[in-house]
């Protein structure tokens, strides 16, 4: 009778064992509203076009990211950017898009694309794609905004703001965040545990 009592003993204590370490493993799910409120990293790319030495055009890229491990270090940058009343957008959200392409194109990780294209057989165009990359964080500290006598939108602004690490790093800064983001979900998890 008492080997069978402590057999449901220990059968009993490995089941707790392995609810929790299924919990601290990431296996159950956690809560699924936390995380979508956590979105505040934005993964920015600025594509400058040259058709034969002569600037074509400029593109903006922004998408949401939960996390990105390149992201190597942010740092809080003060930028004014402007826009007039001819914006595809709001003017408040173009003079933002300014301010983020002047830090890309200073503190961003610079690349670069070279090409050639026939546009008929005579003639040889070349193509040169300029990118910046980096990440920003959400919301922006808006120092100013407003009107100036020209009539542009001008808008003041801090924005933390990280490069995109070289992809030599990546490796590295891959490891350090996979770490780092098991310790952050332990620690929800047993935090969830205890409400």
């Amino acid at each position: 009778m008492l080997r069978s009592c402590s057999n449901s003993f220990k059968k009993e204590y490995l089941f707790k064992y392995y609810v929790i370490v299924l919990l601290l493993l990431q296996i159950v799910p956690s809560n699924t509203q936390a995380k979508v409120t956590e979105i505040n990293k934005y993964y920015v790319r600025l594509d400058v076009q040259n058709i034969n030495n002569r600037f074509k055009k400029a593109n903006l890229f922004m998408m949401p990211i939960k996390d990105d491990f390149r992201a190597k270090n942010f740092k809080k940058y003060r930028a004014i950017g402007m826009a007039n009343e001819n914006s595809i957008v709001d003017v408040e959200t173009s003079a933002i898009n300014s301010a983020i392409r002047f830090i890309l194109e200073k503190n961003g990780l610079k690349s670069l694309e070279a090409k050639k294209t026939n546009i008929n057989s005579n003639t040889e165009s070349e193509v040169i794609i300029i990118s910046y990359e980096g990440v920003v964080k959400k919301p922006y500290e808006i120092i100013q905004k407003g009107y100036d006598r020209n009539n542009n939108y001008v808008v003041d602004l801090n924005i933390f703001f990280s490069p995109i690490a070289y992809r030599e790093e990546w490796n590295e800064l891959y490891k350090k965040h996979k770490v780092k983001s098991f310790f952050k979900q332990i620690k929800e998890n047993i935090k969830e545990l205890l409400e």
